[in-house]
């Protein structure tokens, strides 16, 4: 919870966000920002959905890319 407090400022760290959900920073940080913009209400579906539909996606990157990988996403 802590290491997403400053996702929205320059200096927000991913690269400690990776280390700290063990390689799955997209679906905790998607989830984080979904939340701000109230996407799940948008789309009405739950935060549940968003969060798996992002584990879907964070598994689909090839890890072993330095650069199109989940945390650059």
């Amino acid at each position: 919870v802590n290491a997403l407090e400053t996702e929205n400022a320059w200096q927000f760290d991913v690269i400690e966000l990776e280390r700290l959900t063990d390689h799955h920073p997209l679906a905790h940080l998607g989830v984080k920002i979904f939340e701000r913009w109230n996407v799940t209400d948008t789309l009405r579906c739950s935060t549940d959905t968003i969060s798996r539909w992002l584990t879907v996606i964070e598994a689909n990157y090839q890890s072993t890319n330095a650069y199109h990988n989940a945390t650059h996403a």
